[in-house]
């Protein structure tokens, strides 16, 4: 039987909102758990919190990290102390920033955060490591739905009449997004002959310097398209356009200082005037999010105004002449203003 070394974690996801603000802290918390098989010589156990920015180009690969906590349980530098074959428990807990970059993964890049336990012995024998990953995410705003758009309409050239909509602006890996199409031609000089869409993924890569981001590079690429051919007395049309289900050829959406990830779907409404071909062309920016991310989000609740009671009097109430007592109304002794410079530095 070998030793262990295992981390357990009370929770491994923590969900950022929109209500969090600078104040707000999510707790890490959770044990170390080294059990000897037999008795053992031991330096150091130890436990080290990291959230790191791994940029690949090519041969190349840039590691940065941008937040890093350790616990170190135990040390003995000087000599080894023997650990007896039981179990050995020590708890941690770290209150983590609400302002730390969600967890994500792109082409060329991805920001991570792990747990990674350490149990160092003497020169001639094995360490003992344990690792555990932690996600951290963006939940969806109930807000989000003010910001995208789900329909566009308009009218080409004075002759058609066109509307491209879908049900929803947030999607999921191995769904479908709807789109439904309707076109009014309203001259007999053209005519619609194809709806096409398409689904594009964006990500730009921000260099940091001196705490100011800059772009370093974008890559787009279109991720799945598909078309229909329209019947010439339609006036309605409509395409299913598959997402990919892997998360390795569609990534989720995200919005870092390091990293920016969206989504776009491009309609195209084909038409034939004159032995030519013109595109009617319509942008609508999707969300692809996580499953778990659509679950509800608790608004907080505000304190309410204090109810108010209304007073019914069978007449007006009476009010007191103060005419004579003007006399004995005195007002409060009025004393100069004071102030106060303080130089800094001096």
């Amino acid at each position: 039987m070998s030793p262990k070394l295992l981390i357990e974690l009370e929770k491994d996801t923590f969900r950022k909102t929109v209500f969090d603000d600078e104040n707000t802290l999510f707790v890490l918390k959770g044990k170390v758990v080294f059990t000897p098989s037999s008795p053992m010589k031991v330096n150091q156990i130890s436990l080290r919190f990291r959230g790191k920015l791994v940029v690949t180009r090519g041969f190349q690969s840039t590691r940065k990290t941008f937040f890093e906590h350790q616990w170190d349980f135990f040390r003995d530098c000087k000599s080894s102390t023997i650990f007896e074959a039981k179990p050995y428990t020590y708890d941690f807990e770290l209150p983590m920033p609400s302002d730390l970059p969600e967890s994500l993964e792109a082409d060329y890049a991805k920001i991570e955060y792990s747990l990674k336990g350490m149990v160092e012995t003497p020169l001639f024998s094995s360490n003992l490591r344990a690792d555990k990953v932690v996600h951290i995410q963006q939940a969806s705003s109930p807000f989000d739905s003010l910001s995208y758009n789900t329909l566009a309409q308009g009218t080409w050239n004075d002759m058609i009449n066109y509307e491209v909509s879908i049900p929803t602006h947030e999607f999921v890996p191995g769904g479908n997004i709807d789109i439904s199409f309707k076109h009014v031609n309203k001259s007999e000089k053209c005519k619609i002959v194809t709806v096409r869409a398409g689904l594009s993924e964006t990500t730009r890569y921000n260099s940091t310097d001196n705490r100011r981001a800059k772009e370093d590079g974008m890559v787009k690429r279109w991720l799945k398209s598909c078309e229909c051919s329209v019947v010439e007395s339609s006036i309605d049309s409509s395409i299913k356009l598959a997402i990919p289900a892997s998360t390795k050829n569609v990534h989720y959406d995200a919005s870092t200082e390091y990293v920016e990830i969206t989504h776009r779907l491009t309609t195209r409404i084909e038409v034939e005037m004159d032995g030519d071909l013109y595109t009617i062309l319509n942008v609508l920016p999707v969300r692809i999010s996580r499953k778990d991310s659509f679950e509800s989000i608790d608004i907080p609740e505000f304190e309410q105004l204090p109810s108010y009671e209304l007073v019914q009097l069978d007449s007006p109430p009476v009010y007191m002449n103060l005419g004579d007592i003007a006399g004995a109304l005195m007002l409060p002794t009025v004393y100069p203003a004071e102030s106060t410079t303080i130089a800094l530095g001096a």
